[in-house]
């Protein structure tokens, strides 16, 4: 009896084991595929923060264009008028 409960806890102790093995792996699995798409995260943040930088100066470079034209204009209608 003490034989055959003796071994029928090895056996538990041993699937537990192999249970817990496959844990290990799946977490660890995890936690590459996480760091991937953290890298993948970080990259796009870069590259959103790069747009943005450009769009600024492309609004600041509209904005001259805009006073530029407004400019040409005002010297336009001044030329006319005389």
């Amino acid at each position: 009896v003490i034989h055959a409960e003796t071994t029928t806890a090895v056996d538990g102790m041993r699937a537990g084991a192999t249970q817990v093995g496959e844990g290990v792996q799946r977490v660890t699995a995890s936690k590459q595929i996480l760091q991937r798409i953290k890298v993948e995260m970080d990259e796009t943040i870069r590259r959103v923060e790069e747009i943005s930088q450009a769009s600024i100066g492309q609004n600041a470079a509209m904005a001259q264009l805009a006073e530029n034209v407004r400019q040409v204009s005002a010297m336009t209608g001044a030329s006319v008028s005389l």
